[in-house]
């Protein structure tokens, strides 16, 4: 079985707070196309300002970008290609070995004072 990489590992400590975040971002890879919070909020089955926080978070970390002229819609827009990698390679072993990313989410300290 594919070990879980130390960047994988550092990716979903430093910008993953809960696995519907991930899922978010797997609806956003999906998509490739702009959304905005309302419509990825219905679809993942959560509130509109949870989504729009995790959305400025990943827009303050280089994953998404914020149409111009469309507030609220995002489209998933890497600022390099080493955070699009670490984010393909994390999705990966999200599709591979679910369980064990969910716990990696949830194992990590910062969590529990959130």
């Amino acid at each position: 079985m594919q070990e879980i990489s130390f960047e994988v590992r550092a990716f979903l400590k430093d910008q993953i707070q809960s696995a519907w975040q991930l899922d978010l971002l797997v609806a956003m890879i999906n998509l490739n196309q702009p959304v905005d919070a309302n419509s990825l909020s219905k679809m993942l089955y959560s509130s509109q300002p949870a989504v729009e926080s995790a959305l400025q978070k990943f827009q303050l970390a280089g994953i998404v970008r914020e149409i111009v002229g469309k507030p609220s819609a995002f489209v998933f827009s890497p600022r390099s290609e080493e955070i699009e990698n670490v984010i393909k390679a994390t999705v990966k072993a999200y599709s591979i070995r679910r369980v064990d990313v969910i716990n990696m989410i949830f194992s990590n300290p910062s969590r529990q004072t959130g």
